[in-house]
């Protein structure tokens, strides 16, 4: 079940939005922790900034309930927990520029949150760190969690799992992002390849209806699948091998002033995008496949959003909890057919592309 991330949000805290005014709370204490959230999210255990899941089977609790919550939800969990996401620094970033007509609150946004959020100097962005939603909600800003005592990094590139969780065995992968079996390391991209298939992402044309002052234009609109799988060592069992694909989007669009396309503006989008997706290297009698599942997979979304600039959506293609070391390094996903259509309501905008 998809859902739709709502980025300008009310926060349950009053944020200034004055000039020169900005307010930003101060970081919590990293310091060792178990919490659970007053609306019945699940504990988490919190160390040295990061979370700590017990299993593999605590990481996909977690993950599906992230998965149903709404932002502010998740905003005041993390609140609750003592713990900013790299998910929760974006939220939070955006909710202060209630000015968007004043170029230079973005500037001081984004000083505020220097490590904490991306920004783009030449049209005054603010970006997450990594592009993942509900991952995004579960990794500190080095873009990690652990499942027990092993290590999982996702970059925008790779994921990396490190069973020891061993941080000089990390610093190695990143360098050389690929599987060291014997010392326990799995490495691999986030964006599959290929080429007997559509591309596992698709871009729609930037679209403008003028170059003057006043002008909108859809700057963005993407939708890509994401392969967000990883491994961890569970006391007891072993190693553990969690696949999880995602299909995923965003849009963004924009007003232009005197300085450039500075303005992030709001609008109702209508929108049309959805894939057919086939696993593929299926070991022989696999009892990987949930129960339910058809294989192609078919995702259709058509709705009309809430008023909003930037709009992000996710949904999930396939998940599999704790497949065999066969099926985790076999099994993969043929993108059979990709589309995205696109609208800005509000300025009568719209760009589309496709691949079949």
């Amino acid at each position: 079940m998809y859902r739709i991330i709502l980025v300008s949000i009310a926060l349950s805290f009053a944020i200034g939005c004055q000039k020169n005014e900005l307010k930003i709370s101060s970081d919590f204490d990293c310091s060792e922790q178990a919490t659970a959230d007053r609306d019945g999210a699940p504990s988490v255990q919190i160390v040295d900034s990061t979370i700590v899941f017990q299993s593999i089977e605590h990481y996909n609790q977690v993950r599906e309930w992230v998965q149903s919550a709404s932002v502010a939800t998740l905003m005041a969990w993390q609140q609750n927990l003592g713990f900013k996401s790299i998910r929760y620094y974006y939220e939070e970033a955006l909710a202060q520029n209630c000015c968007p007509d004043e170029e230079s609150n973005v500037e001081q946004i984004a000083a505020l949150y220097t490590g904490k959020v991306i920004y783009d100097a030449a049209e005054k962005d603010i970006k997450p760190l990594l592009p993942f939603v509900t991952t995004g909600w579960l990794v500190n800003c080095r873009g990690d969690f652990k499942v027990g005592t092993s290590l999982v990094r996702y970059t925008n590139n790779h994921v990396i799992s490190v069973i020891d969780g061993s941080t000089s065995k990390l610093a190695t992968a990143l360098s050389n992002p690929v599987d060291d079996i014997p010392n326990g390391v799995y490495a691999h991209p986030v964006v599959g390849d290929r080429s007997d298939c559509c591309a596992w992402n698709l871009n729609a044309p930037s679209v403008n209806n003028g170059n003057s002052s006043g002008s909108k234009r859809i700057k963005t609109a993407w939708v890509t699948n994401w392969d967000e799988s990883f491994s961890a060592y569970v006391p007891n069992f072993g190693t553990m091998y969690n696949v999880i694909f995602t299909f995923a989007g965003y849009f963004h669009h924009q007003r232009k002033t005197l300085f450039g396309w500075t303005v992030c503006q709001r609008t109702r989008w209508e929108y049309t995008t959805g894939e057919v997706a086939r696993l593929i290297n299926i070991p022989p009698n696999c009892q990987c496949i949930p129960v339910g599942f058809v294989n192609p997979k078919t995702i259709s979304i058509s709705t009309t959003s809430a008023n909003e600039c930037k709009l992000n959506f996710e949904q999930q293609v396939f998940s599999a909890l704790n497949v065999t070391p066969s099926v985790y390094w076999s099994l993969d996903l043929c993108v059979e057919k990709i589309s995205l259509n696109t609208k800005a309501l509000d300025s009568n905008l719209s760009t589309s592309n496709q691949c079949q």
